[in-house]
């Protein structure tokens, strides 16, 4: 009878995984890890997404700041890094071999040699992607092919704890209100009936948004390649993705990333970030550190620190430097907050050309 009862349920679970597999076959689960330790004698913190053998993330010194991002593969016991930025000569190459909750390894850059050595710093987190490529068939050529590129990618810590409640419900709203065809005018809503199970940990509802939200994608670019005479209708992209940013005893930045295209003289990108603040235990603001009086001054600061960063000689007004405002008088809508200070970031058109992209401002505690 023993026997009988768990082989019922053994079939019971295969039945359920091999249904979830087939109603949702793009959705995809990894992991995020964040590792802090050292490379040669400087300290660093390392964040590793690994979605099957694909490797993407970030490293950074600790008394700097900025992160250097990475691609690479992975296998049972090793990670293979190199950095996205420069050329041959400026290319970082990492190699990590993993124990228990430890990273070993070697840092290269030319012919110079660091170890590495990191230690897991947190629990890991649950990471869902949906990442497809859309090519309709009925292209003649190659001239006439088309494809939609569609990512997005959230982070779902399943604990219970405070701050794990607070960054799903995050990351679920920003999928419950994601837009698309925002640049051409054709924008469409994805909305959905709030699931307080998937807020409290439950991803069964989350994943259903995600595949719907490429199907959807999916459909409606292959309709309009279909209704459309070839050569009108151009490629797509849209990528939204989620990832730790900055992550210490004190504070876990979460940046998303957002890039549209469709169709026009160029995409729209755009980043927003949440702060949690593990010694006030709530998402951070500028009220919790600044008073009144001192956000006051905020705007002279940011003024001083965008010209002593991008080496702007101090009499000049940043309209002669590529922006449409003499100086700061306000904070961004977009602030995060690490160890080391705060940054605040202006979107495109905002204070300047698209070709500036997105300004950034970092202030230092203590400025």
């Amino acid at each position: 009878m023993k026997k009988l009862l768990f082989l019922t349920l053994l079939l019971a679970l295969t039945t359920t995984l091999f249904s979830q597999n087939a109603r949702y076959p793009d959705v995809k689960k990894g992991k995020c890890f964040t590792f802090s330790g050292s490379i040669g004698e400087y300290p660093v913190s390392l964040i590793l997404e690994v979605i099957d053998n694909e490797v993407s993330g970030r490293y950074y010194y600790n008394r700097i700041g900025q992160a250097i991002e990475f691609k690479g593969t992975a296998n049972d016991s090793q990670y293979i890094l190199k950095t996205l930025y420069g050329g041959a000569s400026e290319t970082e190459a990492i190699v990590l071999n993993r124990h228990h909750n430890e990273l070993l390894g070697v840092w290269e850059k030319q012919e110079k040699k660091l170890s590495v050595t990191l230690t897991q710093f947190t629990n890991p987190i649950s990471v869902y992607q949906v990442h497809k490529y859309i090519a309709p068939n009925n292209a003649k050529n190659e001239d006439d092919m088309r494809e939609a590129h569609v990512q997005i990618r959230v982070l779902w810590p399943e604990d219970a704890s405070i701050e794990s409640h607070q960054i799903r419900q995050n990351q679920y709203y920003k999928i419950n209100n994601m837009q698309y065809g925002a640049e051409d005018g054709t924008a469409v809503k994805f909305e959905y009936p709030v699931d307080q199970r998937t807020i409290q940990g439950n991803p069964a509802h989350l994943i259903h948004q995600l595949q719907h939200i490429c199907d959807y994608i999916s459909e409606d670019f292959v309709k309009q390649i279909n209704d459309s005479s070839q050569g009108l209708f151009g490629n797509r992209d849209f990528i939204q993705i989620s990832n730790i940013q900055y992550v210490s005893d004190r504070y876990t930045v979460i940046q998303d990333h957002f890039y549209e295209y469709t169709g026009g003289a160029h995409g729209m990108f755009g980043t927003s970030n949440v702060t949690w603040d593990k010694t006030l235990n709530k998402l951070a603001a500028l009220d919790d550190y600044y008073s009144k009086k001192q956000q006051k001054n905020i705007p002279k600061w940011m003024t001083q620190q965008y010209k002593l960063q991008n080496k702007i000689p101090a009499q000049d007004k940043l309209t002669l430097h590529g922006l449409w405002i003499e100086k700061f008088d306000a904070v961004g809508d977009d602030i995060y907050f690490t160890d080391l200070g705060f940054t605040t970031s202006f979107g495109l058109y905002e204070i300047a050309p698209y070709s500036e992209g997105i300004i950034s401002v970092f202030v230092p505690w203590g400025q």
